[in-house]
């Protein structure tokens, strides 16, 4: 969401408070138990130097980087401009990459606006990043302004940037808007297909996943698709397992949900809507309590949402067995599994981090909870998640307040052995006013498709796209 300024409905999640590793999850997860190390070696992130080392701040650095990484800008809303002149909308939020036939690479990417109401609740002043309709534009909802932009660009030229050296042309080919006239698009998923795009909302009308293609409209390819099958509800993300659709949800009462296909490998037909059940747990979060141990493990079961498209209930209203979680947000798929974050779950509010695991039959599916965090130092409310090509975790932090702890956004990488690190961090972190957030928040972390470059977006003030580069490890590393 809009981190900087929240609306006074993001103010009351404020009160919530946090939960990272005990050392019973550390021995778990096959990590290093025992104190955490000193601030001084800590650093300014609050975690000893990781897989890359410590943050370097550099003055006037878009971000601060380990040694050997660098930063190069590709576009701001509100600033630059799409092929027809109209300004880049805002919001810039879920993210996927694409390679085209050409050697170009596609960025698909979210811009999580609502309506002229959404706009005045949240108090989003860059009006010159609100979508304004064009000509060649078919919004869904004239009403809404959220929707996808396509931003191609030259990795040639990218690269040499990244290298400090003097491009051989311009890095950003085209942006144009792939769809529009959504309500709150948040993030999604990556699919073969394309990027699937959820509206964050069940308002009427909205709620749906699209299905975009990285070529539709440049080379002629087919428009978005509405994936109605898929039911109506606050969806975050999506991610692709085992033929099996997982989706996340956010909202304070959140459920997990599963589409199983009717048909095998065709994710997008027809088939069943299903929300998580966990037998005795109805739910895994109240603030100020610890509802789950820190070694929780369980055996899941699934039930039918009696009506996907919401027609007079919220889907996540109509299966009072279902499990509830605080804000179910990122979610990716390592080969094996399906992790996700509740952004606000734990005792003290400030996230937990889970891993689904397939049976090797139906009806044996196993949650078990990976991180529950108890020093917001080492992490604070994790959102948007990705998987680095070398097998690591990245988890995105969305902090809305800042205080003597919370001082800057990050991205984190975790470990396959359970070991949290820094990646990156946002140095632009003043406040407007006291307590506000510490800056614009990490959004769409996604990788170039041959893995050497990590792009994401910058939500907030700025309200830009940035791509990395660095000693990332081999595949696998």
């Amino acid at each position: 969401m809009p981190s900087t300024p929240p609306p006074a409905s993001l103010a009351r999640r404020d009160v919530l408070r946090f939960a990272a590793f005990s050392a019973a999850q550390l021995a778990l997860l096959g990590c290093r138990s025992g104190p955490l190390p000193s601030p001084e070696a800590r650093g300014a992130g609050g975690r000893a130097p990781g897989r890359f080392g410590p943050l370097i701040t550099r003055p006037g650095a878009l971000l601060d980087l380990p040694a050997g990484f660098a930063c190069v800008s590709l576009q701001r809303a509100g600033v630059d401009a799409l092929d027809d002149g109209r300004p880049v909308p805002g919001c810039l939020d879920g993210m996927a990459c694409f390679e085209n036939p050409d050697g170009t690479w596609t960025l698909l990417r979210n811009h999580e606006i609502g309506d002229a109401a959404w706009v005045d609740e949240y108090r989003y002043t860059g009006q010159a990043k609100i979508v304004r309709w064009g000509a060649t534009d078919a919004p869904v909802d004239p009403a809404m302004h959220g929707g996808v932009s396509r931003l191609v660009v030259d990795p040639v030229a990218l690269r040499a940037a990244l290298a400090g050296q003097a491009p051989g042309g311009p890095v950003v080919r085209s942006t144009r808007m792939a769809l529009t006239g959504t309500d709150c698009n948040c993030s999604g998923g990556r699919f073969a297909e394309g990027w699937v795009s959820c509206e964050e909302t069940d308002t009427p009308g909205h709620g749906y996943p699209y299905l975009i293609s990285p070529a539709a409209p440049v080379a002629g390819g087919p428009g978005p698709r509405r994936l109605d099958a898929w039911g109506r509800l606050r969806r975050e993300g999506v991610a692709l397992g085992n033929g099996v659709v997982y989706m996340t949800e956010d909202a304070p009462d959140a459920c997990f949900y599963r589409f199983v296909p009717a048909s095998a490998g065709d994710p997008f037909g027809a088939g069943r809507l299903e929300v998580m059940s966990i037998p005795g747990r109805p739910t895994t979060h109240e603030p100020g309590r610890a509802v789950l141990p820190p070694d929780f493990d369980a055996e899941v079961t699934w039930l039918p949402v009696p009506d996907p498209h919401a027609r007079e209930v919220p889907c996540r209203r109509q299966v009072p067995a279902a499990t509830r979680f605080c804000r179910c947000e990122g979610i990716v798929w390592d080969g094996r599994a399906a992790w996700f974050s509740a952004t606000q779950g734990g005792r003290l509010g400030k996230g937990q981090l889970f891993r689904l695991t397939p049976g090797d039959t139906p009806g044996r599916d196993r949650l078990r909870l990976m991180i529950q965090v108890e020093d917001p130092r080492t992490l604070s409310l994790p959102d948007n998640l990705a998987r680095a090509p070398w097998g690591d975790l990245l988890i995105c932090e969305d902090n809305y307040s800042s205080d003597a702890v919370i001082t800057h956004q990050y991205m984190r990488g975790l470990t396959p052995a359970g070991d949290l690190y820094d990646l990156a961090r946002n140095p632009r972190n003043t406040p407007v006013s006291p307590g506000e957030a510490p800056g614009d928040e990490f959004t769409g972390p996604c990788f170039s498709p041959d893995g050497t470059i990590l792009f994401v977006n910058m939500q907030g003030e700025r309200d830009e796209t940035l791509a990395i580069a660095g000693p990332f490890p081999s595949h696998g590393g």
